[in-house]
């Protein structure tokens, strides 16, 4: 009589990847991986489920160079704070902020652009937040800085338009503060520029917005005799007045070109 073979008494395991035979001749058709586990026999034979593991190889260079970059990204001052900040780990946040505020003068447009290189991340913050301070800080500077050009009046053609006190007073620039109209004025244009789009500035330097700020009553008195008559010249100085002030807002202009380095980055 035949005997029965391995495929007669198991249909379905007649693609093993190994071949046993007993001692009579019959082979059965097993798979090496559910041998391994279900028989106490072969499992120091087999390993389920595993394949020869490949070392990875690393080449000197390769290693070396992702220290460097894993180093770089570290000291970087704004990499603490970008993951204490996301963590919620407030104390170390603070001090990452402390550590950055001193290796940043923030309010530069250079140190601006460095972190902006550094830190991708940060421009649309530089753009929402730096970019407003930093042009408000320009046009305080401009327009409240009474001893230097374009605002100091002393030698220009414009002192002609002070009157009798005031031009005593500020003969040579030897005042120590500017004519009351003058201080009214650069005041009430600073608070203006300040909430206005630049393409609506012009207005604010022509002689309707100076006799405007002028009568203003909330402006300090800053003349100490109340005898001071310049708005009336400056009525009759007109010209001298409208080309005075728009070589003030041309020079505020050139000044706040800086401002387009943060505004063009992305």
């Amino acid at each position: 009589m035949k005997s029965t073979t391995a495929v007669d008494r198991c249909e379905g395991f007649t693609h093993g990847d190994l071949v046993l035979r007993s001692v009579d001749g019959d082979e059965f058709h097993v798979h090496s991986a559910v041998l391994s586990v279900a028989s106490p026999v072969f499992k120091d034979m087999f390993t389920a489920c595993s394949r020869p593991i490949r070392a990875a190889h690393y080449d000197g260079r390769d290693i070396r160079d992702a220290s460097y970059h894993a180093w770089i990204h570290l000291s970087e001052t704004f990499s603490p704070l970008r993951i204490a900040s996301s963590l919620g780990f407030q104390d170390e946040v603070n001090l990452a902020i402390s550590v950055s505020q001193n290796q940043y003068q923030l309010n530069t447009i250079d140190c601006l652009l460095e972190v902006a290189e550094r830190t991708p991340d940060s421009i649309p913050w530089i753009k929402l937040l730096a970019i407003p301070l930093i042009r408000n800080e320009i046009i305080s500077d401009v327009l409240l800085n009474f001893y230097e050009a374009p605002m100091r009046l002393a030698g220009s053609s414009f002192t002609r338009a002070l009157c009798e006190s005031c031009s005593e007073s500020h003969h040579y620039g030897a005042h120590n503060s500017p004519p009351e109209w003058q201080a009214r004025w650069a005041r009430g244009v600073t608070e203006e520029l300040k909430k206005k789009p630049a393409n609506e500035w012009e207005r604010y330097f022509g002689t309707e917005y100076l006799l405007e700020a002028v009568s203003r009553y909330d402006m300090p008195i800053r003349t100490p005799r109340g005898d001071c008559t310049c708005v009336e010249k400056v009525k009759f100085y007109e010209y001298e007045f409208l080309g005075w002030s728009s070589h003030v807002l041309r020079s505020l202009q050139s000044r706040l070109e800086c401002l387009k380095k943060l505004e063009a980055l992305s």
